[in-house]
């Protein structure tokens, strides 16, 4: 998810597959708003315009923000303990060949 990385929130507009299961898990963990479609299964202009006001100036703008931002940290510092595991274990592996 690049946009969490970035600490950008996420518009989230569903279109087939495993979008639409996505998109409500984001939407339920707060680090999206979804566009909701018409009646005739369409996304409108009005209903974008909606999410992007809802996501970057609404009520809840500040609130997605500060859940996203903390969503982007989360993510950065697990990304750094799994480079640290990984540097580790080519530690191991070189040390085991030394060995040989």
């Amino acid at each position: 998810m690049e946009s969490l990385n970035f600490s950008v929130p996420i518009i989230a507009m569903p279109i087939h597959l495993d979008q639409a299961m996505n998109a409500k898990f984001l939407v339920e963990k707060g680090l999206a708003i979804e566009v909701t479609r018409d009646g005739g299964g369409r996304f409108s202009r009005t209903e974008i315009a909606r999410a992007v006001e809802e996501a970057f100036s609404g009520k809840r703008s500040e609130a997605l923000k500060m859940r996203v931002k903390d969503m982007s940290i989360r993510l950065k510092m697990k990304r750094r303990e799994e480079m640290d595991n990984a540097a580790q274990e080519l530690r191991k592996l070189c040390a085991e060949i030394e060995k040989v």
